[in-house]
């Protein structure tokens, strides 16, 4: 039998399963505990797998069983299909307990900072019936997501102007970027602060890959300033606003979310003169599937242009540390 055969027509529940587990173990003693079967079960049920695969999908070493690089590809969409299903679950369930519809919402990192929770807080009174699924990643990946038809509305920063086919955009609000630091940090000073010593302290960065980055460098390199030292490659928000609270970064964030954090004593907008310099912005909005939206879209896009408005006067208001 072919892979291809195995993932199209002969795959089981119970396979997808195996090697989730397995991966996560790496022992098929831990397996077998963790799926609540004999040990003799889970070497069957691999060979099983294995054989209709037509190849060894884990490699035997010291270290447990590690994922060919064809393990991997299937593990990958294994756990995919599980997180689906897991998903028509928390769907169903919903409906039984009286929620009419589902709204799977995809949320570029930092938004739920100060815009999107106060605006999902409103939604669930003005829409009790919407049961809401919230997830978070970059846009692009949420994107993907969107027009493979697991989930129905993205909130993202644009980057591009060119939209996936089969993607329509409902723009919120234009978000400057600027450059934040913890109120403790030596940069966090009244006054000027050279960029020299900005680009010397340790910051924390989208990847090199990424649009955000990109961007940040080319206006960097079109202005003559040089480049930060040293840097920490990370997608995750929850790092970033660790570290730079912590005192041991800074970073480059939208402004709404700066505000936000700065209100909880956590964050300082810092050297604004450079970033308005810098001139970067981003464009949010709303992305639906191209002539459709579901259940919910239209409340939600009327909560978060609730909370926007409700915000903006507060955020004009909030101080910033600028040069003289």
């Amino acid at each position: 039998m072919s892979t291809r055969s195995f993932l199209l027509r002969d795959v089981k529940l119970r396979h997808l399963r195996l090697l989730v587990a397995i991966d996560d173990a790496r022992q098929l003693s831990k397996v077998a505990r963790l799926l609540h079967i004999t040990q003799p079960s889970v070497s069957k049920a691999l060979a099983e797998a294995e054989s209709s695969a037509g190849a060894p999908l884990f490699d035997r070493t010291p270290k447990g069983l590690l994922p060919t690089a064809l393990g991997a590809v299937i593990i990958r969409s294994a756990r995919d299909v599980l997180a689906e299903l897991e998903r028509a679950a928390a769907a169903v369930e919903q409906l039984r307990r009286g929620r009419l519809s589902t709204l799977a919402l995809g949320a570029l990192p930092g938004a739920a900072l100060g815009v999107l929770a106060p605006a999902l807080t409103l939604l669930r009174q003005r829409e009790p019936s919407v049961a809401l699924q919230v997830s978070e990643a970059p846009t692009d990946e949420l994107l993907s997501r969107l027009v493979a038809g697991r989930l129905d509305v993205v909130l993202g920063a644009r980057f591009r102007r060119a939209l996936p086919e089969g993607v329509t955009v409902h723009p919120l609000y234009v978000d400057p970027l600027v450059i934040a630091a913890a109120p403790t940090h030596p940069v966090a000073r009244p006054g000027s602060v050279p960029w020299a010593e900005l680009a010397a302290s340790p910051w924390i960065l989208t990847p090199p890959t990424n649009p955000l980055r990109l961007s940040f460098e080319r206006a960097l390199r079109e202005r003559g300033l040089p480049l930060p030292v040293e840097v920490i490659d990370s997608s995750m928000m929850d790092l970033s606003l660790r570290m730079v609270a912590a005192g041991e970064a800074l970073t480059l964030s939208p402004r709404r979310q700066a505000l936000y954090l700065q209100g909880q004593g956590l964050w300082r907008i810092v050297a604004d003169e450079y970033a308005q310099a810098i001139g970067l912005t981003l464009d949010v909005g709303l992305f639906t599937p191209a002539g459709a939206t579901t259940a919910g879209f239209g409340s939600l896009l009327a909560c978060l242009q609730q909370v926007l408005a409700d915000a903006d006067g507060a955020a004009a208001q909030a101080p910033v540390l600028r040069g003289p």
